[in-house]
């Protein structure tokens, strides 16, 4: 295990970790998302900040895994009975809305001179973050309220149509076909997937399933685990970004898993996610944020403002699409979630140095403007949604959207 001055950095991961949800709690009034707080600690511990741990050893490891749990349960949290019909096609009508203002604004930057990674720049500009905001509108009691809806409907289509995208993005020469053919072909078989858990159950799994779930085998979450491990090799193996994997069993998962019944395996996978293994791949983000050269350059810090602007508008912007079921703050609150986006913007730009499409510090650039956006827009949203607004909405059916 890695140590820097004789403690090993896990054990500084962990306590960041730790102090994330308290510091949450102490600065209530501030509204800040835990996630951000989270990436603010690593920032500190980190080799551009204290010093305290560096990113090696076991830490890898676990951030990957951390990473796979965190779109396993953005999967989880997309109920098709609620997002179905209304609010996904408008979500997928806003998404499409975004690539093409994304693709429009990034080439156009680069042929200013500007920008040098257009296609990187768009794929992100066009994310959203499911896997952050989806715990922050659950806190802020709006699952299940039109707000919600709408946000969440923009989260899917923010995570499904860039994961799907990247694969093809990151193919060699000459290969993108054949990468587009392997992308149909995983999603084909992770509907099959997703088909077989609602389909496909035996009295006596079922059975095991319920006797085991408070035995010390765990053996739901066992079962759980293997699925999203199953998937993300299989995804990696057909040349994908794990996300996809890892999401398609979140999916599976979730659709499976919506009866009241059911509610003590999603508090389980939300304590192994959220509670171990999501917060260790936020901290580690943090850690590896280029903050000092960032800083010491005042054009670097003017193009990580202008790439938080972008995402404002990229993705806030087509949340109009939602203006006619909802009131003009609450379509306003979902294109600042809507804007919030970090997760795939790490994964998109550690893929992109990783095949020479994107220099270190460009890649710290996006990451940062990903940041702000997380510790920004959230918050904005919250401000623009009255408490009693936000606590006591009740649910609302897709077709209201």
């Amino acid at each position: 295990m890695a140590e820097t001055g004789g403690v090993p950095s896990l054990l500084w991961v962990m306590l960041a970790a730790a102090m994330a949800p308290w510091l949450s709690d102490r600065l209530a009034a501030l509204r800040l998302p835990v996630v951000a707080l989270e990436l603010l600690l690593g920032v500190l511990i980190g080799p551009e900040g204290l010093g305290l741990a560096a990113f090696d050893g076991a830490l890898p490891v676990l951030a990957r895994i951390g990473v796979a749990l965190l779109f396993f349960l953005a999967g989880t949290e997309i109920d098709f009975g609620t997002l179905g019909g209304a609010p996904l096609r408008r979500g997928a009508a806003g998404w499409l809305l975004s690539l093409a203002l994304a693709g429009a604004v990034a080439f156009g930057l680069a042929h200013l001179g500007f920008l040098h990674n257009p296609a990187v720049v768009a794929l992100a500009l066009s994310t959203t973050a499911l896997g952050v905001i989806a715990p922050i509108l659950r806190d802020a009691g709006l699952t299940g309220t039109p707000t919600g809806i709408a946000a969440t409907a923009c989260g899917v289509m923010g995570e499904v149509g860039p994961i799907l995208l990247m694969s093809a993005l990151f193919a060699g020469p000459g290969h993108q076909l054949t990468q587009v053919g392997l992308t149909a072909l995983f999603a084909a078989i992770a509907v099959a997937v997703c088909w077989a858990s609602l389909r496909i159950r035996p009295p006596g799994l079922l059975g095991m399933l319920a006797r085991t779930m408070h035995r010390s085998g765990q053996w739901p979450v066992r079962v759980c685990m293997l699925l999203v491990i199953a998937l993300v090799v299989l995804a990696e193996n057909f040349g994908l970004d794990l996300a996809l994997g890892a999401f398609a069993a979140g999916l599976a998962v979730g659709q499976a898993n919506r009866n009241p019944r059911s509610e003590v395996l999603a508090h389980k996978l939300d304590a192994v996610g959220f509670g171990v293994m999501v917060p260790v791949f936020f901290v580690t983000s943090g850690m590896q944020l280029e903050v000092r050269a960032l800083f010491a350059q005042p054009a670097a810090l003017g193009a990580v403002a202008l790439l938080t602007l972008l995402l404002l508008v990229v993705r806030g912007l087509p949340a109009l699409v939602f203006l006619n079921p909802l009131t003009a703050r609450e379509t306003a609150a979902v294109g600042l979630y809507a804007a919030t986006s970090l997760s795939l913007i790490v994964a998109l730009t550690s893929a992109a140095v990783a095949v020479g499409q994107m220099t270190r510090f460009h890649a710290t650039e996006l990451v940062a403007a990903g940041l702000v956006s997380v510790l920004l827009f959230p918050w904005l949203a919250g401000l623009l949604l009255p408490p009693s607004r936000r606590s006591s909405s009740a649910p609302a059916p897709a077709d209201a959207l």
